[in-house]
């Protein structure tokens, strides 16, 4: 027996030794991510205005690190995004700015290297890369920049729609993933926020939280951009004095919200803007009263993002996962606070350039401990693969952080760093810049395109970096060590002499890719001449590759610009796609409703009508149904529920004329017997609906010339002439062969069926019809060619 003791004893110590030695448990990791958070909206931070309370993310500094100076390469939301993904600078991973290439997802990235090693990975929230994501087992996006309320989504490649307030909606769609999951597996989730991007919508919660406080002003909110800096500073467009729209101020509603939550918000709002009416500000007052408004907004998206911060990591506690879990708090670069009398980012100024990063890894990280040493986004890729005991990839061109999560900082940790920033002109314009950072200085340099400035800045004597002092003789050394240090940076770094052309935007200071092709002379007009357009935008979460929304979408805001029409009306548009073209065309008003419900959900068809001419008489919507007036209602064989949108207006320059009625639709593209009977019920409605007006008929009716919608639209009925006729075809009597307006995004897919119309009534003259065959490069701005038409009224009285 005492034989088998002790044999028994010696079998349990050498298990027990076993067990001691046997690798840990891998740990999770949960990337908490915003959009333009900056440093001086965390309380942690100790922002002297004391701006917010952010107790939350103090919670992971006081039980983790606190890094001061984390900075990015490039101050801009994708090329930071990119960066983080793939551990490289914008010139290496190809993407260099949020207009031209979609993030290309074959390439290397930490998501797809922790799959490898066993993770399981997910993705919800913002993406803002274009591209489908890859290296995710799950991913449940925002498509572009997304909208706050209500918001359209994408949920491994499947269009979904959702309602509520978009911060808490990420936060759901993160702890739902974490409680799918695979419990036996090591996770890694990004869980990445909209907010508190431009336009800073509050969550109807929230508003008045600050009961109408009165902000510390940044002692450089009036900037003067003086002492010896050069054009850059004051030939931009990022001030609150001229940049700051109405739907930044919350003057316009969001054009997203249900009934209800629009009742929340003007009761809030509505008082305030009055009162700002009627007190009628003017210069520097207008300006102190737009900062005070976009304190109180941008700050009170911040209050749900910190609540969401709260909610995850209750979550952790909850589940036993704190104790194994990595938690990281980060944004995709600064933001200006009303400092030099801006808001976004961009610079490589201090407000722009650093970034906040809090990080709690239990057991590892000093609890309270701040560190400032020259840390980055470029550092993620391996920092993360570090954690979880993976090989780091001798591209990538960071440095793990794991020993200063350590709390000890390598004797050869970098004391200077490079940033690189190209795009221009759009949007903001500010001039592309590339320089060196240190602990106190900043050497910069504006090179494109108008521009060959350099600028020191001295972080120590000029805090708030006002004062260039390159001409400093005093300095004359320090200019010429920073030089060579940007000469060394630029080699080991491979950063190229001369950047592509596309790295600066679609829209470049050298002009377009290739010119627009020549249009039609234009007939003379008169200034009460009607321009109108038919446009379908093509929808915005299509997955069209290199053609998706956030590649064309500016081109497509151009092509509308360049026709300048009074009255516009588009097809597959979806919500958020409506709002980009109110917030870039701000001369219109609209109407657009999505055709699910009647509210958000769905193509809406939507219109817009320029608001300085026209007075919005009555407006609404119909389905093409045997119930039209039922919301979402469809009939006879269609795939989907369709609508017209219409409304009443009254022409200010033609004052004596009768009201136009400007109808939008969209028939159905499945159901034949549909599209035939919706003409029908259509030119029913514009007889009902047109007593006394002028009519104008825009859409895309899935039919050609040939087909019975088109004579059910446009022939004569028992010896009755239809109240409409075809613009195109009056303007055009000969019919060609090149009349295709569906173009598959290719310029010279000019054959096919004419399916987009604008029909009129007879009591206008048709000055011109045309289809706009605008491209670049060979591509379209949508899948569908515009439609235009250029109308008058018809003489009338004696003589005529």
């Amino acid at each position: 027996m005492q034989k088998l003791a002790c044999i028994s004893s010696l079998f349990l110590g050498c298990f027990a030794a076993a067990a001691s030695a046997a690798p840990a448990q891998q740990p999770n990791i949960l990337f908490i991510f915003c959009d333009d958070h900056t440093t001086q909206a965390i309380s942690a931070y100790g922002e002297k205005r004391k701006l917010i309370e952010t107790p939350n993310i103090d919670r992971l500094a006081r039980q983790g690190i606190l890094f001061s100076r984390c900075l990015v390469p490039n101050s801009i939301c994708g090329p930071v995004r990119a960066t983080i993904l793939t551990g490289k600078y914008s010139h290496l991973n190809g993407f260099y700015n949020n207009e031209t290439t979609p993030f290309d997802g074959a390439q290397q990235t930490f998501p797809k290297l922790l799959q490898q090693a066993g993770y399981q990975t997910a993705l919800v929230g913002k993406w803002h890369l274009e591209s489908d994501p890859t290296g995710f087992d799950h991913w449940h996006i925002l498509p572009g920049q997304g909208i706050y309320y209500n918001p359209p989504m994408i949920r491994n490649g499947q269009p979904v729609k959702h309602e509520g307030y978009t911060t808490d909606l990420i936060t759901d769609f993160s702890i739902d993933w974490l409680k799918q999951r695979d419990t036996n597996r090591p996770f890694m989730l990004m869980s990445q926020h909209k907010a508190p991007h431009r336009e800073w919508a509050p969550a109807l919660r929230h508003l008045g939280w600050d009961n109408d406080r009165v902000y510390p002003e940044p002692e450089t909110l009036f900037d003067d951009y003086g002492n010896g800096r050069g054009l850059a500073w004051r030939d931009q467009d990022m001030t609150l004095e001229q940049a700051f729209n109405d739907r930044d101020a919350k003057l316009v509603p969001p054009p997203y919200l249900t009934p209800e939550q629009r009742t929340v918000w003007d009761a809030y709002y509505e008082p305030r803007n009055e009162a700002f009416r009627q007190a009628n500000p003017q210069g520097k007052d207008l300006v102190r009263w737009r900062y005070q408004r976009y304190m109180h907004d941008y700050l009170g998206t911040i209050k749900a993002v910190d609540e969401s911060v709260g909610r995850l990591l209750q979550y952790l506690d909850d589940t036993g996962l704190a104790e194994n879990t990595v938690v990281v708090y980060c944004s995709d670069q600064g933001f200006f606070l009303g400092e030099h009398g801006w808001f976004d980012k961009r610079w490589i100024l201090e407000e722009s350039l650093r970034t906040p990063l809090v990080v709690r890894w239990p057991g590892v990280t000093p609890a309270g401990s701040v560190n400032g040493d020259i840390v980055s986004v470029l550092d993620f890729a391996q920092t993360f693969l570090d954690i979880a005991g993976q090989p780091l990839p001798a591209d990538m061109q960071g440095r793990s952080l794991v020993p200063l999560l350590k709390g000890h900082t390598p004797a050869d940790w970098r004391t200077s760093f490079y940033y690189h920033y190209y795009e221009y002109p759009v949007w903001h314009k500010v001039r592309p810049h590339y320089g060196v950072v240190t602990d106190r200085y900043k050497l910069v340099h504006y090179y494109k395109p108008d521009v060959d400035d350099w600028e020191l800045y001295d972080r120590r004597s000029d805090p708030m970096e006002t004062r260039n002092l390159i001409d400093d003789p005093d300095r004359a050394g320090i200019v010429t060590e920073l030089k060579a240090e940007i000469a060394r940076l630029r080699s080991e770094l491979k950063v190229p002499d001369e950047a592509p052309r596309h790295a600066y935007g679609k829209y470049p200071f050298d002009g377009p890719g290739t010119p627009p092709q020549p249009k039609a002379a234009q007939p003379a007009s008169k200034a009460s001449d009607l321009r109108v357009m038919s446009f379908n935008i093509r929808y915005g979460t299509a997955r069209d590759g290199e053609n998706h929304w956030e590649r064309r979408k500016e081109f497509l805001i151009e092509t509308i610009q360049a026709f300048d029409p009074d009255l516009l009306g588009t097809q597959e548009t979806e919500g958020f796609q409506r709002d980009y073209l109110a917030q870039h065309l701000p001369q219109y008003d609209y109407l657009g409703v999505g055709r699910n419900d009647g509210r958000e959900s769905g193509e809406m068809m939507a219109l817009y009508y320029k608001k300085e001419r026209f007075e919005k008489l009555a407006g609404d919507h119909f389905w093409l149904s045997e119930t039209p007036d039922q919301v979402g209602s469809k009939s006879w064989d269609s795939s989907l529920p369709r609508m017209v949108t219409w409304v009443q207006l009254r022409d200010r320059h033609r004052a004596e004329s009768p009201p136009i009625l400007f109808l939008n639709t969209h028939f159905d593209h499945l159901g034949a017997r549909t599209r035939v009977e919706s003409a029908r019920l259509l030119r029913r409605q514009v007889a009902a609906l047109g007593q006394g007006c002028s009519v104008i008929v825009t859409g895309d009716f899935n039919a050609g010339e040939d087909s019975e919608p088109y004579r059910a639209l446009f022939a004569p009925v028992e010896e009755q002439p239809s109240p409409l006729v075809d613009t195109f075809r009056v303007a055009h009597p000969q019919r060609g062969p090149n009349e295709g307006t569906f173009s598959g995004f290719k310029a010279d897919a000019i054959g096919g069926a004419r399916i987009d119309w604008i029909g009129i009534s007879r009591d206008w003259q048709l000055v011109q019809a045309e289809i706009d065959r605008t491209a670049r490069d060979g591509r379209t701005p949508s899948d569908h060619f515009p439609v235009t038409a250029m109308l008058r009224a018809k003489p009338t009285g004696p003589g005529q």
